[in-house]
Protein backbone atom coordinates (compact mmCIF):
# COMPACT_ATOMS: atom_id res chain seq x y z
CA UNK A 1 0.00 0.00 0.00
CA UNK A 2 1.10 3.01 -0.51
CA UNK A 3 0.22 5.93 1.50
CA UNK A 4 -0.18 9.74 1.25
CA UNK A 5 3.04 10.62 2.68
CA UNK A 6 4.46 8.68 0.31
CA UNK A 7 2.65 9.97 -1.93
CA UNK A 8 3.61 13.38 -1.56
CA UNK A 9 5.72 15.07 0.79
CA UNK A 10 6.20 18.52 -0.42
CA UNK A 11 5.23 20.85 -3.91
CA UNK A 12 7.42 22.96 -5.02
CA UNK A 13 4.87 24.86 -7.18
CA UNK A 14 6.82 24.39 -10.73
CA UNK A 15 5.91 20.83 -11.33
CA UNK A 16 3.09 18.50 -11.08
CA UNK A 17 3.65 15.20 -9.45
CA UNK A 18 1.42 12.71 -11.23
CA UNK A 19 0.26 9.01 -10.87
CA UNK A 20 -0.03 7.47 -14.28
CA UNK A 21 -2.69 4.80 -14.92
CA UNK A 22 -4.13 2.84 -17.60
CA UNK A 23 -7.55 2.08 -18.59
CA UNK A 24 -7.64 -1.34 -20.30
CA UNK A 25 -10.39 -2.82 -23.17
CA UNK A 26 -10.00 -5.97 -25.06
CA UNK A 27 -7.38 -4.45 -27.71
CA UNK A 28 -7.55 -0.76 -26.18
CA UNK A 29 -5.85 0.96 -23.57
CA UNK A 30 -6.70 4.49 -22.62
CA UNK A 31 -3.53 6.59 -20.83
CA UNK A 32 -4.39 8.78 -17.25
CA UNK A 33 -3.04 9.91 -14.86
CA UNK A 34 -3.90 12.26 -11.24
CA UNK A 35 -2.50 14.54 -9.71
CA UNK A 36 -1.32 13.33 -6.31
CA UNK A 37 -2.81 15.61 -4.37
CA UNK A 38 -6.07 14.19 -4.81
CA UNK A 39 -4.74 10.98 -3.71
CA UNK A 40 -4.85 9.18 -0.44
CA UNK A 41 -3.62 5.76 -0.89
CA UNK A 42 -3.28 2.99 -3.82
CA UNK A 43 -3.08 -0.79 -3.32
CA UNK A 44 -3.99 -3.97 -4.87
CA UNK A 45 -7.84 -4.42 -5.04
CA UNK A 46 -7.55 -7.85 -3.38
CA UNK A 47 -6.42 -6.14 -0.71
CA UNK A 48 -9.31 -4.94 1.69
CA UNK A 49 -12.38 -6.51 3.04
CA UNK A 50 -15.65 -5.78 1.15
CA UNK A 51 -18.32 -4.43 3.35
CA UNK A 52 -22.20 -5.57 2.65
CA UNK A 53 -24.63 -3.06 0.64
CA UNK A 54 -23.90 -1.02 -1.94
CA UNK A 55 -25.36 2.26 -3.91
CA UNK A 56 -25.36 2.75 -7.81
CA UNK A 57 -22.98 4.10 -9.46
CA UNK A 58 -20.93 2.45 -7.19
CA UNK A 59 -19.48 -1.20 -7.62
CA UNK A 60 -18.82 -1.96 -4.34
CA UNK A 61 -17.74 -0.43 -0.84
CA UNK A 62 -14.16 -1.43 1.70
CA UNK A 63 -12.64 -1.38 5.21
CA UNK A 64 -9.85 0.98 4.75
CA UNK A 65 -8.90 1.00 8.37
CA UNK A 66 -12.62 1.93 9.40
CA UNK A 67 -13.56 4.26 7.26
CA UNK A 68 -16.07 2.24 4.47
CA UNK A 69 -15.05 4.09 0.86
CA UNK A 70 -17.14 3.41 -2.02
CA UNK A 71 -15.69 1.95 -5.31
CA UNK A 72 -16.05 2.82 -8.74
CA UNK A 73 -15.47 1.06 -12.37
CA UNK A 74 -14.36 4.09 -14.24
CA UNK A 75 -13.44 2.00 -17.45
CA UNK A 76 -17.83 1.10 -17.46
CA UNK A 77 -18.36 4.63 -17.77
CA UNK A 78 -15.76 6.08 -20.13
CA UNK A 79 -16.67 5.85 -24.05
CA UNK A 80 -14.85 3.60 -26.71
CA UNK A 81 -14.12 5.91 -28.64
CA UNK A 82 -11.16 7.71 -25.88
CA UNK A 83 -9.06 4.74 -25.77
CA UNK A 84 -6.63 3.85 -28.17
CA UNK A 85 -6.35 0.67 -30.32
CA UNK A 86 -3.61 -1.67 -28.95
CA UNK A 87 -1.52 -4.47 -31.19
CA UNK A 88 -3.83 -7.24 -29.85
CA UNK A 89 -0.58 -9.67 -28.89
CA UNK A 90 0.69 -6.81 -26.71
CA UNK A 91 -2.67 -6.30 -25.40
CA UNK A 92 -3.11 -9.80 -24.30
CA UNK A 93 0.41 -10.19 -23.06
CA UNK A 94 -0.61 -7.19 -20.74
CA UNK A 95 -3.79 -8.23 -19.62
CA UNK A 96 -2.16 -11.67 -18.25
CA UNK A 97 0.41 -9.63 -16.09
CA UNK A 98 -2.77 -6.99 -14.81
CA UNK A 99 -3.08 -6.78 -10.99
CA UNK A 100 -6.47 -4.51 -10.64
CA UNK A 101 -5.30 -1.69 -7.96
CA UNK A 102 -7.73 0.74 -6.17
CA UNK A 103 -7.07 4.31 -5.92
CA UNK A 104 -8.66 6.04 -3.04
CA UNK A 105 -9.35 9.75 -4.13
CA UNK A 106 -9.71 12.76 -1.54
CA UNK A 107 -12.26 15.45 -3.06
CA UNK A 108 -12.95 17.94 -0.69
CA UNK A 109 -14.12 15.58 2.13
CA UNK A 110 -15.30 12.96 0.28
CA UNK A 111 -13.20 9.54 -0.02
CA UNK A 112 -14.08 7.72 -3.11
CA UNK A 113 -12.34 4.94 -4.75
CA UNK A 114 -11.59 3.94 -8.90
CA UNK A 115 -10.51 0.63 -10.08
CA UNK A 116 -7.86 0.76 -12.81
CA UNK A 117 -6.11 -1.50 -14.92
CA UNK A 118 -2.32 -0.60 -14.27
CA UNK A 119 -0.63 2.05 -12.45
CA UNK A 120 2.88 2.90 -12.92
CA UNK A 121 5.61 5.05 -11.16
CA UNK A 122 4.83 8.45 -9.69
CA UNK A 123 6.79 10.96 -11.84
CA UNK A 124 7.45 14.52 -11.85
CA UNK A 125 6.17 16.85 -14.68
CA UNK A 126 6.85 20.66 -15.13
CA UNK A 127 3.97 22.78 -15.19
CA UNK A 128 4.79 24.49 -18.52
CA UNK A 129 4.07 20.99 -20.26
CA UNK A 130 0.97 20.37 -18.96
CA UNK A 131 -1.71 21.76 -21.55
CA UNK A 132 -5.00 22.67 -21.15
CA UNK A 133 -7.99 20.78 -22.35
CA UNK A 134 -9.69 22.38 -25.78
CA UNK A 135 -12.62 24.82 -24.32
CA UNK A 136 -14.96 22.13 -26.86
CA UNK A 137 -14.45 19.62 -23.78
CA UNK A 138 -15.17 21.29 -20.89
CA UNK A 139 -19.30 20.82 -21.42
CA UNK A 140 -18.81 17.29 -22.59
CA UNK A 141 -19.98 15.12 -19.79
CA UNK A 142 -18.99 11.71 -20.91
CA UNK A 143 -14.92 12.53 -21.14
CA UNK A 144 -12.86 13.70 -17.73
CA UNK A 145 -9.66 15.79 -18.30
CA UNK A 146 -8.36 18.52 -16.78
CA UNK A 147 -5.27 18.60 -18.67
CA UNK A 148 -3.17 16.66 -21.14
CA UNK A 149 0.59 15.42 -20.96
CA UNK A 150 2.96 14.30 -23.65
CA UNK A 151 5.55 11.28 -22.92
CA UNK A 152 7.35 9.02 -24.60
CA UNK A 153 5.38 9.40 -28.24
CA UNK A 154 1.43 9.01 -26.59
CA UNK A 155 -0.63 11.33 -24.76
CA UNK A 156 -2.09 11.04 -21.24
CA UNK A 157 -4.86 12.74 -20.12
CA UNK A 158 -5.14 14.17 -16.19
CA UNK A 159 -8.44 12.61 -14.83
CA UNK A 160 -10.79 15.32 -13.38
CA UNK A 161 -12.16 13.74 -10.62
CA UNK A 162 -14.30 16.29 -9.09
CA UNK A 163 -16.23 16.82 -12.78
CA UNK A 164 -16.76 12.87 -12.96
CA UNK A 165 -18.09 12.74 -9.43
CA UNK A 166 -20.11 16.03 -10.19
CA UNK A 167 -21.71 14.11 -13.25
CA UNK A 168 -22.86 11.58 -11.02
CA UNK A 169 -24.85 13.97 -8.96
CA UNK A 170 -22.40 13.97 -5.61
CA UNK A 171 -22.54 16.96 -3.99
CA UNK A 172 -19.23 17.50 -3.56
CA UNK A 173 -18.96 21.24 -2.21
CA UNK A 174 -21.41 22.49 -0.15
CA UNK A 175 -22.14 26.10 0.77
CA UNK A 176 -24.29 27.52 3.73
CA UNK A 177 -27.92 28.02 2.98
CA UNK A 178 -27.71 31.66 4.63
CA UNK A 179 -25.75 34.09 4.50
CA UNK A 180 -23.04 34.22 7.85
CA UNK A 181 -22.94 37.44 9.80
CA UNK A 182 -19.27 39.04 9.50
CA UNK A 183 -17.51 41.75 10.62
CA UNK A 184 -17.12 43.39 7.28
CA UNK A 185 -19.19 43.91 4.52
CA UNK A 186 -17.92 41.92 1.35
CA UNK A 187 -20.28 43.74 -0.78
CA UNK A 188 -18.62 45.29 -3.74
CA UNK A 189 -15.68 43.58 -3.31
CA UNK A 190 -13.98 42.21 -6.26
CA UNK A 191 -11.88 39.10 -6.34
CA UNK A 192 -10.20 37.40 -8.93
CA UNK A 193 -10.10 33.39 -8.26
CA UNK A 194 -7.96 31.12 -10.45
CA UNK A 195 -8.53 27.44 -10.92
CA UNK A 196 -8.68 25.25 -13.40
CA UNK A 197 -11.18 22.56 -11.63
CA UNK A 198 -14.79 23.63 -13.37
CA UNK A 199 -16.13 22.48 -10.48
CA UNK A 200 -14.66 24.57 -7.88
CA UNK A 201 -15.66 27.61 -10.36
CA UNK A 202 -18.70 26.81 -10.14
CA UNK A 203 -18.27 26.81 -5.77
CA UNK A 204 -16.72 30.13 -6.59
CA UNK A 205 -19.22 31.87 -8.89
CA UNK A 206 -21.88 30.55 -6.01
CA UNK A 207 -19.78 31.74 -2.90
CA UNK A 208 -19.40 35.67 -4.89
CA UNK A 209 -22.82 35.72 -5.79
CA UNK A 210 -23.98 34.84 -2.09
CA UNK A 211 -21.91 37.80 -0.72
CA UNK A 212 -22.73 40.10 -3.58
CA UNK A 213 -18.93 40.51 -4.47
CA UNK A 214 -17.83 40.78 -7.83
CA UNK A 215 -15.84 37.47 -9.72
CA UNK A 216 -13.19 37.37 -12.15
CA UNK A 217 -12.11 34.00 -13.20
CA UNK A 218 -9.07 32.47 -14.94
CA UNK A 219 -8.13 28.58 -15.61
CA UNK A 220 -4.21 28.86 -15.60
CA UNK A 221 -1.58 31.12 -14.20
CA UNK A 222 -1.36 32.91 -17.53
CA UNK A 223 -4.85 33.40 -17.93
CA UNK A 224 -5.00 34.81 -13.80
CA UNK A 225 -1.77 37.55 -14.58
CA UNK A 226 -3.42 38.80 -18.07
CA UNK A 227 -6.42 39.25 -15.96
CA UNK A 228 -3.81 40.91 -12.72
CA UNK A 229 -2.18 42.97 -15.42
CA UNK A 230 -5.20 44.71 -16.54
CA UNK A 231 -7.61 45.40 -13.59
CA UNK A 232 -7.46 46.02 -10.34
CA UNK A 233 -8.55 43.38 -7.43
CA UNK A 234 -9.54 43.62 -3.54
CA UNK A 235 -8.10 39.76 -3.08
CA UNK A 236 -7.04 36.80 -5.39
CA UNK A 237 -7.73 33.27 -4.42
CA UNK A 238 -5.66 30.68 -6.49
CA UNK A 239 -4.64 27.51 -6.73
CA UNK A 240 -1.51 25.92 -6.42
CA UNK A 241 -0.77 23.72 -9.34
CA UNK A 242 -2.54 24.31 -12.81
CA UNK A 243 -1.42 24.22 -16.87
CA UNK A 244 0.38 26.60 -18.27
CA UNK A 245 1.79 28.62 -15.33
CA UNK A 246 0.80 28.26 -11.96
CA UNK A 247 -0.31 29.84 -9.06
CA UNK A 248 2.90 30.62 -7.18
CA UNK A 249 4.57 31.62 -10.09
CA UNK A 250 1.82 33.96 -11.62
CA UNK A 251 1.87 35.82 -7.88
CA UNK A 252 5.98 35.83 -7.81
CA UNK A 253 5.42 37.07 -11.77
CA UNK A 254 3.08 39.57 -10.90
CA UNK A 255 4.51 41.14 -7.61
CA UNK A 256 8.29 41.61 -9.40
CA UNK A 257 6.96 44.67 -11.19
CA UNK A 258 4.20 45.28 -8.40
CA UNK A 259 6.49 45.56 -5.66
CA UNK A 260 4.06 47.62 -3.46
CA UNK A 261 1.39 45.63 -4.23
CA UNK A 262 -0.40 44.87 -1.11
CA UNK A 263 -3.56 43.25 -2.16
CA UNK A 264 -4.14 40.13 0.01
CA UNK A 265 -3.28 36.97 -1.60
CA UNK A 266 -5.41 33.21 -0.81
CA UNK A 267 -3.72 30.04 -1.96
CA UNK A 268 -5.37 26.62 -1.74
CA UNK A 269 -4.60 23.10 -2.47
CA UNK A 270 -6.31 19.80 -1.98
CA UNK A 271 -3.91 18.72 0.99
CA UNK A 272 -2.53 20.69 3.90
CA UNK A 273 0.93 21.62 3.63
CA UNK A 274 2.71 23.11 6.19
CA UNK A 275 6.62 23.61 4.94
CA UNK A 276 5.10 25.39 1.74
CA UNK A 277 2.51 27.35 3.52
CA UNK A 278 5.09 28.42 5.78
CA UNK A 279 7.41 29.44 2.96
CA UNK A 280 4.26 31.58 1.00
CA UNK A 281 4.03 33.80 4.05
CA UNK A 282 7.55 33.61 4.81
CA UNK A 283 8.44 35.17 0.96
CA UNK A 284 5.40 37.55 1.39
CA UNK A 285 3.31 35.87 -1.19
CA UNK A 286 0.42 35.06 0.53
CA UNK A 287 -1.58 32.80 2.94
CA UNK A 288 -2.58 29.45 2.44
CA UNK A 289 -5.89 27.25 2.81
CA UNK A 290 -6.80 23.67 2.43
CA UNK A 291 -9.94 23.75 -0.50
CA UNK A 292 -12.72 24.50 -0.17
CA UNK A 293 -14.74 25.26 3.29
CA UNK A 294 -16.84 28.10 3.19
CA UNK A 295 -16.28 28.86 6.81
CA UNK A 296 -12.67 28.91 6.39
CA UNK A 297 -12.67 31.27 3.14
CA UNK A 298 -14.96 33.48 5.36
CA UNK A 299 -12.68 33.34 8.07
CA UNK A 300 -9.33 34.09 5.79
CA UNK A 301 -10.92 37.00 3.88
CA UNK A 302 -12.36 38.57 6.93
CA UNK A 303 -8.82 38.66 8.42
CA UNK A 304 -7.11 39.32 5.25
CA UNK A 305 -9.37 42.47 4.53
CA UNK A 306 -9.39 43.88 8.00
CA UNK A 307 -5.46 43.92 7.98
Amino acid sequence: MINNEQLLNTIDGKTIIILPFSLRNEENELHLALNVQKISAVFEESQYSLLPGVMPPFVYMIDMHGKPIPVLDISKIIKEQYFTKQDASKANEKKKNVKKRIIICHVLSILVGIIVDATRKIKTVPNSQVLPPPELWNDNESFFVSGIIQENGIYRYLFDIEKYLSTLGMNIGKLHTEKKELSINFKGKKGLVVEDSKVYQLLAKKFFEKYEMQLDLASNGKEGLNLLLENHYDFVITDIEMPMMNGIDMIREYKSNHTSDVMPIIFHSSISNSELSKDLEKDKLGIMITKFSEDVLLDSLTKILKN
